[in-house]
């Protein structure tokens, strides 16, 4: 079931800013958010909803960061300046 541009698309927020203030613990309403939002992609499978977090969350996230620093040791002249990295391990 595509959840894009309907009313499903409302839940992740919702939930997260729902526990939020019930909880007073935002970190892990947002991250609850974040699994009902991976659920929904991945048809409510917690295996496939894992890889969803990991792989189009951090792992994108991850590799422009890669490649920004990639790009600044290649390309002459100053670094453009963007959103920073998490340090090169």
């Amino acid at each position: 079931m595509e959840f894009v541009n309907t009313a499903w698309a409302l839940l992740p927020p919702i939930v997260a800013i729902v526990l939020a203030l019930i909880t007073k613990e935002t970190y892990t309403s947002l991250f609850i958010g974040i699994l009902v939002g991976g659920l929904l992609v991945a048809g409510f499978m917690p295996v496939a909803t894992l890889n969803t977090i990991i792989n189009w969350g951090a792992g994108e996230d991850l590799a422009h960061c890669r490649n920004k620093r990639r790009a600044a040791t290649t390309s002459p002249g100053p670094p453009a300046r963007a959103a920073p990295c998490p340090p090169a391990a």
